[in-house]
């Protein structure tokens, strides 16, 4: 009876673990195939992009500028003369690393560039840098400090 039960309960991890899988990679090619939400006139220069922990660049941030020169090439952003190019500028405190275009993207570059990261298997997410900035939180009612 206890194999039984341990062999369910295998089956059951096995099934979760395929799914989770193949839920991961409907969201990419969902991600993909989206335009991202770019909020702004533009140009866009500046994307924050999060690979994987257990990949090559995830690991080692030596390993990001490499990946970037085949995003840009694939992306058809390669540095020509007066093409944009693609630069590591440093990994933040949240282990995803800030990259620069140079020159900045208009909306269909940074379009394109943005769903060929989200279509890389090893990119967790990349979104443009934007400006983030505390406001009003949601008002809460209830009883005060003072037991107003």
């Amino acid at each position: 009876m206890r194999i039984l039960i341990l062999a369910a309960l295998a089956a059951i991890a096995v099934a979760a673990v395929a799914h989770g899988a193949s839920a991961r990679a409907e969201e990419r090619k969902t991600m993909a195939s989206e335009d991202v939400a770019l909020t702004g006139q533009g140009p866009w220069q500046r994307f924050i992009v999060k690979y994987r922990d257990d990949t090559a660049p995830g690991r080692d941030p030596a390993a990001v500028p490499e990946r970037l020169v085949r995003t840009a090439e694939a992306t058809g952003l390669a540095a020509r003369a007066g093409a944009p190019a693609l630069r590591w500028e440093r990994r933040m405190g949240v282990r995803a690393d800030l990259i620069v275009a140079e020159p900045a993207l208009d909306r269909a570059q940074a379009q394109r560039l943005l769903r060929a990261l989200a279509a890389d298997p090893e990119v967790e997410y990349a979104e443009p840098d934007a400006l983030m900035q505390a406001g009003p939180g949601p008002e809460i009612r209830g009883p005060s400090i003072r037991g107003d």
